[in-house]
């Protein structure tokens, strides 16, 4: 699956689009076909390395802290949602979300309500 990540930080111009593994859902994760994910002031100071290693811990790193989306598959501990849901979540510190899918803990997901109309 292709991501956005940082190899260093600085400008917009570090970003690069890789090819990385699919992420797969263990325990009580969801795996979530990315629909929408934002570039907030976190991803700004992360990307230009005013947060440093504190928050990324190593690099390469994958900027996106919240996303909306589409479950597609749960791992078996997973009891409050199924493939097809739509639903957004804050994914935490360890970011992520600006993939074409993520994997999340169920606790930290919620359904979509209203259908996105682009």
């Amino acid at each position: 699956m292709k991501a956005a990540r940082l190899h260093r930080f600085g400008g917009p111009e570090v970003l690069q689009i890789d090819e990385v593994a699919w992420p797969s859902p263990e325990r009580d994760e969801v795996l979530i076909r990315v629909h929408g994910s934002s570039i907030n002031g976190t991803d700004l100071n992360l990307r230009s390395g005013g947060l440093g290693v504190l928050m990324t811990g190593q690099l390469p790193f994958m900027p996106g802290f919240d996303v909306a989306g589409e479950v597609i598959d749960c791992g078996p501990q997973v009891t409050s949602f199924r493939p097809g849901d739509r639903v957004y979540s804050l994914l935490g510190h360890r970011g992520g979300g600006a993939a074409e899918y993520v994997t999340v803990r169920q606790a930290r997901v919620g359904k979509r309500r209203i259908p996105l109309t682009w």
